[in-house]
């Protein structure tokens, strides 16, 4: 559901609201500031960040972008939702989440990274809203006891399917559902086994 507020809180007496569906939603605003927010998210996705704009006297619409308005294009203010995408860290051959792992991931912009997010892992999957595009999935640091994971790079598809870059086939690989799954290994020690008769010291 969305709704249309007069200033830039979000909050009192809509002046508009509606629900979304195939065609864009049109109805008349006098000159001044407002703030659109979507109170729900179909299926699968995410709840979108507010959007305050303002109609100027001529009829042209400005958007709000940190302290920056920057001209709409044809007067529309335009509202992305993102794919909601599960995150879950597990140990190898696990099946309960691993709290206590530093995770971050990052979009992948030509050459660049853009980090998107950054959390420790606890013992429920995390939910980040992402759009279409190749990203990776990064451990910083691994909880006692384990090792620091590879990364992982994964695309989301303009459907919202996820694919897994598999780097031994040199391919991508499709995921069941919208989840990356991280494991970590546990960390290996070396122990030395010593048997030897009892209150004695030789092997």
């Amino acid at each position: 559901g969305l709704s249309v507020y007069a200033g830039e809180t979000g909050t009192g007496v809509p002046v508009d609201s509606w629900i979304s569906t195939t065609t864009a939603h049109n109805f008349l605003l006098v000159p001044g500031i407002y703030t659109m927010v979507e109170t729900s998210a179909p299926a699968g996705f995410v709840i979108a960040e507010s959007i305050t704009f303002r109609v100027n006297a001529d009829g042209s619409v400005d958007i709000k972008q940190g302290e920056a308005w920057v001209a709409a294009n044809n007067a529309t203010v335009r509202m992305k939702d993102a794919y909601a995408i599960n995150f879950s860290k597990t140990a190898v051959n696990g099946t309960a989440e691993l709290p206590g792992a530093e995770l971050k991931v990052y979009r992948i912009e030509g050459e660049s990274l853009e980090l998107v997010d950054s959390w420790t892992s606890t013992a429920v999957q995390k939910v980040i809203g992402l759009e279409p595009g190749t990203y990776i999935m990064e451990e910083t640091s691994a909880p006692a006891g384990f090792v620091v994971a590879e990364s992982i790079t994964f695309r989301v598809n303009e459907d919202g399917t996820i694919d897994i870059w598999d780097s031994e086939a040199e391919d991508w690989v499709s995921a069941e559902t919208a989840l990356v799954h991280m494991e970590d290994a546990y960390t290996q020690y070396d122990i030395d086994f010593s048997k030897t008769a009892v209150n004695g010291t030789a092997e």
